[in-house]
């Protein structure tokens, strides 16, 4: 998602994913000018949560672009 690059606005976006139990895996940032690109990785949760947390993070003032979100399949070979 694309976000204004100011104070706080990550930890509002982690509020809304929490408050629908989603727990972060990782993050990347980067930096646009006055914005900044996210690019998070949750660790699974059910769709209708997750769908919720969009929502509600898509409506913060600091939201520059919808929010999109695409499954993230994590193999583990030993």
């Amino acid at each position: 998602m694309e976000v204004a690059d100011r104070p706080g606005v990550l930890a509002q976006i982690a509020q809304h994913l929490g408050e629908q139990g989603a727990s972060i895996k990782s993050v990347v940032q980067r930096g646009l000018g006055e914005n900044a690109q996210l690019v998070m990785v949750i660790h699974p949760l059910l769709e209708s949560l997750l769908r919720a947390a969009i929502e509600q993070i898509g409506e913060l003032d600091a939201i520059r672009s919808l929010p999109r979100a695409i499954r993230v399949i994590d193999e583990e070979f030993e």
